[in-house]
Parts: C-alpha cells; sequence; structure tokens
C-alpha cells in the first residue's frame, strides 16, 4: 500500500476519558519523515484534520479510543477520505509488530520497540503495503435539508412565512437534484411535502464523500440547512451481528414498499417467510446488503403499477427481474391476502402498513407463479427426487423455462452429483486407510459396478420413456403439422398486433399530452387577443432580451426569486424603470415589498408559463404593476429626502414668483 500521506500512531498512555488518551504520532510524506512528536487526542484529531492523510495505520485498532463504543465516536471525527490500516495483519491473522518489523528488515535486535520507534515502524510498514485496510465508511452519504428555523411564533403572518421557508427548501432540493444528474451520481430522494412546497428532504447518494466536493456545500442558514453526513460502515466492528446464509443457498422474493418509512418482507421459493421488517431511513443501501446475506434475490415485488423508481434500482442493483402487478393492489386485496397468509403462520406479526403493502406485494408475485412451482414439486417427488436442492430449481420456474426441460436437467444432475459423491469417497475413504488400499479398492470397485447396473438400468428405462413419448410427439406432429403451422402463424400475428397496440398507446399518450397542450396555447391566445391577459417576460440572463419598454418606458418581468432578481436589477427599480409580477402564491411576500420596502412587486392573479423566458399573466396585475413602479419611487424619495417631485415643483415655482416680484 503505498501513499502519498502516511501517519503511524501508538498509545503511550490511556485513561478513562478519551481527553486523558496520549499517542506518540509519525507522519511520513513519500520518502520523507516529516514529524515524530507526542499529541493527546485532541491533538491528534486536530493534526488529521491539518494532515488530511491518505492513510492513518495503528497495530490496534481499538487503541484509538479504548472501547468500541470510543472508537465509534472517534471514526466519526476523522477526515471521510481517511483509510484505517491495522498493520499487524498476515493471510487474515494477528501477528506481533515485532516480528513484521523484523521480516521488514526495519529492526534488527530483539529489543523492545518504545512507542514512537512502534509508531515509526507502524507508518513503514503500511507504506510497504503491510496490513489489513479497514473499511471505515461506505460508498454512501446521506444529504439533510431542511428549513434553520421553525417560523414566528404566532401572528397573522406565520403561515405565510413557514410558506416562504418550504419554498426556499425546496429550491435547494432542487439544486442538489441537478448536480447529481449533470454528474451521473446514484441517489434515492425522500421528500416530506407540506402546503407551499418541501417540508424535509434526505438524498442517500451512492458514492464516496470526496467526489461531493466542489459540487455540494454543507448550509447552515437561518433559512435552509443542508447536511451532508458520510455512512459508517455497519459491519465494521466485529460484534455486530451478521447474517449468515445456509449451506444451501436460498433464492428468495422481494416485497418492498419505498418511502420515507420503507417495508420490506422476503419470501423464499417455498412460500416460508423468510424477514420482514420497516423503519424510516432504510435506505437502499442496506437493504442489499442485508438481501445478500440472506440469500440470493431473484424478483423485486411491488404493488403499484407503475411501479416506483426506487424499486427498479433495487431490482438492477440486485441482478433480480422486478414483478409488477397489471394493476395496483387495492387496500382490501393487501388486507385479504396478508390476513390469510397470517392466518396459516400464527407466529408472524405485521406490525404496520409497510410491512403489510410489502409482504402483499411479495404474496401477489408468488402467487403469478405458484401453480407451476407446485406442479414442479409434485413432478419430482412422483420420480422419487426427494434429496434435490428444490430452491435451485424452482428459481428456473420464475425465469420462465419450461417444466420439462427443468425435471430433464435435474435427472441429469443427480446422476452427475452421485458419480461426484462416489468419487470423493472413494479418494477419502483410500486416503484414510493406505495400508490397506488394495482391499478397499476392490471392495468399493463393486459397490460402484452395482451402481453402475443400477445407473444404467435406470438410464435404459428413461430412454425408453423417451422413445415411446418421442414416437408419440412424432405421430402427434404429423397429424397435426398443418394446424400447428397455421397456430405458429397466428402466433406472430397476435405478436405484432400487441407491438402494435403497445406503439399505439405511446402514440396516443403522446397525442393526449399534444393536443392538452395545444389546448391550453388556444385559451392562451384567446386571453391575449382579448385583452384580458399580457406576454410577460421571465426575469434571468438568458430572456434580458425580450424586455420592453411599457407604458411611461416602464419595464414589466416576472420572477419567481424576486429576492435574487433585486440584486441584479436594484438600479432599473430605484430609478422607476423596472416592476415585478410575482407567482399567484407571493401574496403575502408581495404585500411586504410594497408596503415596507416600497418595492413594485405585484402578486399575479393568474400566470400560466409559455416557456422557460415567456409567461403569460392578467392585466389588472400587469398594469397594477406599471401604475404602482412611479408611486412607489415617489414614496420612497420622499422617505429618502422628505420631498416629492410636486413639493420640489411648488418650491421652483414660489422661488420664481418671487423673483418676478
Amino acid at each position: 500500500m503505498s501513499s502519498d500521506k502516511i501517519v503511524g500512531i501508538d498509545i503511550i498512555r490511556s485513561g478513562s476519558d478519551l481527553s486523558q488518551f496520549r499517542y506518540a504520532m509519525v507522519f511520513l510524506e513519500g520518502e520523507v519523515l516529516k514529524a515524530v512528536k507526542e499529541v493527546s487526542f485532541g491533538g491528534l484529531i486536530r493534526e488529521l484534520w491539518e494532515i488530511k492523510p491518505d492513510v492513518l495505520a495503528t497495530d490496534n485498532v481499538l487503541e484509538l479510543g479504548g472501547s468500541k463504543r470510543d472508537l465509534l465516536r472517534v471514526i466519526k471525527m476523522l477526515p471521510p477520505s481517511i483509510t484505517l490500516v491495522q498493520v499487524n495483519v498476515e493471510s487474515g491473522k494477528p501477528v506481533k509488530i515485532q516480528y513484521l518489523a523484523e521480516k521488514a528488515g526495519l529492526v534488527g535486535d530483539k529489543s523492545k520497540l518504545d512507542p514512537f520507534k512502534t509508531a515509526l515502524v507502524i507508518a513503514y510498514l503500511a507504506r510497504e503495503g503491510y496490513g489489513s485496510r479497514l473499511r471505515v465508511f461506505e460508498d454512501k452519504v446521506k444529504i439533510y435539508v431542511y428549513p434553520g428555523r421553525s417560523g414566528i411564533a404566532g401572528g397573522s403572518r406565520t403561515e405565510k412565512y413557514v410558506r416562504n421557508l418550504r419554498a426556499i427548501v425546496t429550491r435547494h432540493v432542487r439544486k442538489i437534484k441537478e448536480v447529481l444528474d449533470k454528474n451521473n451520481i446514484d441517489y434515492d430522494l425522500t421528500v416530506r411535502k407540506s402546503d407551499g412546497g418541501v417540508e424535509k428532504a434526505l438524498f442517500t447518494v451512492y458514492t464516496p464523500r470526496e467526489r461531493l466536493y466542489g459540487l455540494i456545500k454543507q448550509v447552515k442558514g437561518k433559512d435552509v440547512v443542508v447536511k451532508i453526513k458520510p455512512v459508517l460502515n455497519k459491519s465494521f466492528l466485529s460484534d455486530l451481528v451478521e447474517l449468515r446464509r445456509g449451506d444451501e443457498e436460498r433464492y428468495l422474493i422481494v416485497g418492498y414498499d419505498p418511502g420515507v418509512n420503507v417495508g420490506l418482507a422476503v419470501l423464499d421459493l417455498d412460500m416460508n417467510l423468510v424477514y420482514v421488517t420497516s423503519g424510516r431511513e432504510l435506505d437502499r443501501g442496506d437493504i442489499h446488503n442485508l438481501l445478500v446475506k440472506l440469500g440470493r434475490p431473484v424478483l423485486v415485488a411491488t404493488d403499484k403499477n407503475p411501479p416506483p423508481e426506487m424499486c427498479r434500482k433495487l431490482a438492477a442493483s440486485l441482478g433480480a427481474l422486478l414483478y409488477v402487478p397489471q394493476k395496483s393492489l387495492s387496500t382490501a386485496e393487501k388486507e385479504v391476502a396478508v390476513s390469510e397468509f397470517v392466518k396459516r403462520h400464527p407466529s408472524i406479526d405485521v406490525k404496520n402498513t409497510h410491512e403489510r403493502d410489502a409482504l402483499a406485494a411479495a404474496l401477489k408475485a408468488y402467487g403469478e407463479f405458484q401453480e407451476k412451482l407446485d406442479k414442479l414439486s409434485y413432478k419430482l417427488r412422483e420420480m422419487g427426487f426427494y434429496d434435490v436442492n428444490l430452491q435451485r430449481y424452482k428459481v428456473k420456474v420464475l425465469m420462465n423455462e419450461d417444466l420439462s426441460t427443468i425435471i430433464e436437467e435435474v435427472i441429469n444432475d443427480y446422476v452427475r452429483e452421485e458419480r461426484k459423491e462416489s468419487a470423493v469417497v472413494l479418494k477419502s475413504d483410500v486416503t484414510a486407510q493406505a495400508p490397506r488400499v488394495e482391499e478397499a479398492l476392490k471392495e468399493r470397485v463393486s459397490v460402484l459396478e452395482r451402481e453402475k447396473e443400477f445407473y444404467k438400468q435406470r438410464v435404459l428405462e428413461l430412454e425408453n420413456a423417451v422413445r415411446e413419448l418421442s414416437s408419440r410427439l412424432d405421430a402427434v406432429t404429423s397429424e397435426l403439422n398443418e394446424r400447428v403451422l397455421k397456430d405458429r402463424k397466428v402466433s406472430e400475428l397476435m405478436q405484432r398486433v400487441r407491438n402494435l397496440e403497445a406503439r399505439l398507446r405511446i402514440l396516443e399518450n403522446e397525442n393526449s399530452v399534444l393536443k392538452s397542450k395545444a389546448i391550453n396555447y388556444e385559451n392562451l391566445f384567446m386571453k391575449l387577443y382579448a385583452g384580458t391577459h399580457v406576454l410577460v417576460p421571465v426575469y434571468n440572463d438568458k430572456c434580458l432580451k425580450f424586455l420592453r419598454d411599457e407604458r411611461g418606458g416602464v419595464l414589466v418581468a416576472f420572477t419567481y426569486n424576486v429576492t435574487e432578481a433585486l440584486k441584479e436589477a436594484r438600479e432599473l427599480v430605484e430609478s422607476a424603470r423596472l416592476g415585478f409580477l410575482l407567482p399567484p402564491t407571493a401574496l403575502g411576500l408581495s404585500k411586504h415589498l410594497i408596503e415596507e420596502e416600497s418595492i413594485p412587486a405585484v402578486s399575479a392573479e393568474e400566470v400560466f408559463e409559455v416557456n422557460e423566458c415567456l409567461v403569460v399573466a392578467d392585466r389588472n396585475s400587469f398594469d397594477r404593476v406599471i401604475a404602482l413602479v412611479p408611486q412607489l419611487s415617489e414614496e420612497r424619495r420622499k422617505k429618502r429626502y422628505g420631498l416629492t417631485y410636486e413639493d420640489i415643483n411648488a418650491l421652483i415655482e414660489e422661488y420664481r414668483k418671487g423673483r418676478e416680484f
């Protein structure tokens, strides 16, 4: 493991509290020894953030915190890009640091290493590639977006203020989403919506934390908070629970109900409930890691049509098929399916609607294939195959393989496995009984001969059965050849019809959208022609070319974000040349700007978007903006100088009369 910056540490003194810990720290940069010093716990964390090393090396990772609980606290304080290495691990087993130092040629005698020498040896061993890399953080980041404060306590403007905060949160969510989409970064988004916009949002981003540097920044403002947290690897500590697979791999049907509260239910191919759970912030990465430990997911099921995007992503990440019902399951259907299942399995506890929906989706998916699965089980038992792994062959039913093909594969695998087991037993027996190898071999050959005769007889029986079935099939085929050809042609035509119908539905949907747009534009043209509405340009850099003088040389523009617009157009507003139209939802903001700041910003009664540069607004609001521009300009001037234009004209007139007199 060769890295540019490596820090090696060894503990000098521990204590009951992290503040009492002292460490020997060595800093290597390439081939150069940069520092050897004694540091406190706080000093170690500060040094690591200043150096930001590629590797932090130790001979016992628990020395960082003294206990596993404190170790987790320490790890959360480390720079996210750091790699933690425990150097005294060889072939997956712990070894003494003295042994590794001698092996690497770093020390020549058997003298005990003090903490500073140990830290130096650890750093050099890490540079030479010794040890085991500990994956502290997952390649996953949580981004939380929520309001910075809860709003004004009481008063008539509280609701408007809260809506404004939600609008700000919505804009930040939209910006983060655009950045992630632009950089092709995989993510899941969970939002809680309220009146006026997004109340809270959680992005689960599947990428290392360092990839987001320069793309998304943490924000802690009065209006909005954006918090970015790397996700700690849950399997980092050895005492965490690890779900293990059995000797035979289980194939799973997964029912998934995504959302703020996630529901998850897992069935095997014998309709046994393997796992059911629900909870907040159970993201796609956690679910993926859990499922691969439970078995091999082959089908991800949802209760909705069209399926949620997160279901598609989970199925893709697992390499599983996605099951979507012909129509979304109703609440009654889900209740009936789950209640019947629970009656057959009284020990099952379905705690909430999220677990119910997930289990109903898995049961619905199983029901689609149940008849063929039962038929396969019956056939194999009838033929005497009781000890085969049925799950292995049932999964082929989900892949729509033909039952006869699957049964033939079972037969071939069974014969092959029997021969393989015989060979293994023979080899083991000969090795264990070397002194009597000849006698054992003769006995084993005799057994194999008997087995051979049995299998030859079995093969002959199966071959006869196959020949009989083949002759019957040939007879039926010759009689119905013409009909089969017709059926094939009909099948091809039916498939073409289905394809054309699917294409027709797509075109009908596109036509419906275009028709709706045409009707909307026709209505807009009628409003414009009647004079009840006007075209208004949107205020941004792309659309400035559409601004034109209205009555009295006044410019009118529409904006969703008047605060940002005022930063660029303050001079035009102050010179009584520009007024703003705001969306209908900004009535409170409009009233505040007019009454408190004398800014001509009117909340339109009606606004229809034409494109990114033009909107259609009602003329009443438009005329009101034009009227307010000079009026509010006078008010601003009066507030600033104490005089209006009329006052100034009156003084000048009085002065002239005095001169004439």
